[in-house]
């Protein structure tokens, strides 16, 4: 995996830099933002979705299966304090013309999505000040 940098740009909003790529991270206007992007609870739950999405399609090149029309829509609810995402409710639309006898190994797909499993058993994370 390649490294994350993380700098902040202005107000409550950062650039984010992976490896040749780079997006913004911000938060809506009522939390202090000015919307210029995703919050980081909204980019935590898509890449649960993009994760789950590529084992999926990955599954279906196996199968030799089209994964036009494949769709995860996730719900994120905030725990009460709205310190934590507290659940994530998964919708998976399966490819048009998918086998229905081949859905569950679909979800089987997914099951094998790297964030699923790290949001199962989080990680150790170390913050120093360098």
């Amino acid at each position: 995996m390649q490294l994350v940098s993380v700098e902040h740009k202005d107000g409550v909003q950062f650039s984010v830099r992976i490896g040749k790529h780079a997006l913004t991270i911000d938060h809506p206007a009522d939390e202090g933002g000015q919307d210029g992007g995703p919050s980081p609870p909204e980019l935590l739950v898509a890449a649960l979705g993009g994760c789950m999405g590529y084992y999926m399609a990955r599954y279906c090149q196996t199968i030799h299966q089209e994964c036009k029309g494949l769709c995860i829509d996730l719900v994120p609810e905030l725990s009460e304090d709205g310190k934590r995402v507290q659940r994530i409710t998964i919708d998976v639309t399966p490819p048009d013309g998918f086998p229905a006898e081949r859905v569950k190994a679909l979800l089987r797909a997914a099951d094998q999505c790297v964030v699923h499993n790290t949001l199962r058993q989080a990680p150790e994370i170390d913050i120093e000040v360098v």
